[in-house]
């Protein structure tokens, strides 16, 4: 994965690959650890995690911001004009999307899933709470961040579907 944001909020600019797996995004307060979240989630759902408006994420000053993110084969894009107004640019092969909700439905279809809210699933952890996640055994890592996530009670749910499937009454016709 890669980002690249261009003039927003309190990054004028950034670009970073990042690597498979797990990443920490590790700074002082106030060098925008979490503009960097707020721009990914920007670039995937055209909101603001933090509930800023659309022209509130231009850097002060700017006449315009863009984030720009490459996973996989998918490159997305999203803009804002100083009066708020947002553009967007979803590029898969040969496919290039425009309308907002083609590519919101193409971001879903990507990661296999129907509601743009599971990606608020973020962890804003303090810096002591990170460096615990970093140090921890993979064991006590699973753990913490399946309780982040809920894997648990998505668990508890398949367990529930597979006993009410399991005592379904089924006779055979011949």
């Amino acid at each position: 994965m890669r980002i690249k944001l261009k003039n927003f909020s309190a990054l004028s600019s950034f670009d970073s690959d990042f690597s498979d797996g797990l990443n920490a995004v590790v700074g002082e307060n106030g060098k925008g650890k979490s503009t960097l979240v707020d721009a990914l989630y920007f670039a995937l759902t055209g909101d603001s995690l933090r509930g800023f408006k659309n022209e509130e994420l231009i850097t002060w000053g700017e006449q315009d911001c863009s984030v720009t993110l490459w996973l996989d084969d998918i490159e997305i894009v999203r803009s804002i004009n100083k009066n708020g107004n947002v553009s967007v640019k979803f590029m898969q092969g040969e496919t290039t999307l425009t309308r907002k909700t083609e590519v919101d439905e193409a971001i879903l279809s990507h990661f296999g899933i129907t509601d743009k809210s599971a990606f608020r699933q973020v962890f804003f952890a303090e810096q002591f709470k990170a460096v615990e996640i970093l140090s921890a055994t993979d064991a006590e890592r699973r753990k913490m961040l399946s309780t982040l996530f809920g894997f648990g009670r998505l668990e508890k749910v398949r367990a529930t579907i597979l006993e009410l499937t399991n005592a379904v009454y089924t006779d055979e016709v011949s």
